[in-house]
């Protein structure tokens, strides 16, 4: 197996974890919760100050919901970058520290032969380029929030 097709796999590989973990996830970042304490019917003199409960329901009994929101420390579009960049910080940083673990293997195992040397070469050059480029990525990002909010206050 040769290092481009050992990259696809691993690239596939990650990518399709991050998919499924985004949409197992995706319900906690806004859940259903009631407020009311239970046994009791939700009605607006006992929600505790949450916002308006919505009531489904038909026949015998109904379902009380409120929506709460886990985003509650973004409050800009420069806070969800951030967010999201940090984020991809904690899914990248195991991925390029195991390229680069990978690329000291092949230095191991090329035993002097040019090729697999030059290609152990390249393959800690892109792992490091590539966490560079994860680091700078969030660095300017930052960089440019600090910028505008400095100039919008």
């Amino acid at each position: 197996m040769t290092l481009s097709n050992f990259c696809k796999q691993i690239f596939l590989t990650v990518s399709g974890v991050a998919i499924v973990s985004v949409v197992m996830l995706a319900p906690l970042i806004v859940s259903a919760q009631s407020n009311c304490p239970p046994g009791t019917p939700c009605n607006s003199n006992n929600n505790m100050g949450a916002p308006t409960a919505q009531t489904l329901g038909g026949g015998g009994g109904n379902l009380n919901y409120s929506l709460i929101s886990h985003l509650k420390n973004i409050g800009s579009f420069s806070d969800l970058l951030l967010a999201i960049l940090n984020i991809f910080i904690v899914l990248a940083t195991p991925i390029v520290v195991l390229f680069i673990i990978i690329a000291g293997f092949k230095y191991v195992t090329a035993r002097g032969n040019a090729n697999q040397v030059g290609e152990a070469t390249r393959a800690i050059t892109y792992a490091l380029v590539g966490g560079l480029l994860i680091l700078g990525a969030v660095a300017i990002a930052g960089i440019i929030t600090n910028v505008v909010n400095s100039l919008s206050s």
